[in-house]
């Protein structure tokens, strides 16, 4: 079983630029410190219905009557 990440992998890699070792590492921090904490989650949640209201509201006609135009 492969217990370690992607950013040790790229490390042991000859052929990978420093930008692209630096690049791999950060993405992994950032997957880390997502996982550890719970308000991305709650952030993401918010986006979600965020998002699913703005559709929502767009798709839905308008509700006025269709009167005389002056």
């Amino acid at each position: 079983m492969n217990t370690g990440n992607s950013c040790d992998a790229v490390m042991a890699s000859q052929t990978a630029s420093e930008f692209k070792k630096s690049f791999i590492c950060a993405g992994d921090q950032l997957h880390e410190a997502m996982l550890g904490s719970p308000l991305s989650v709650l952030v993401y949640a918010f986006g979600v219905l965020l998002v699913m209201g703005l559709v929502h509201r767009a798709s839905s006609g308008s509700r006025r009557k269709s009167g005389k135009k002056e």
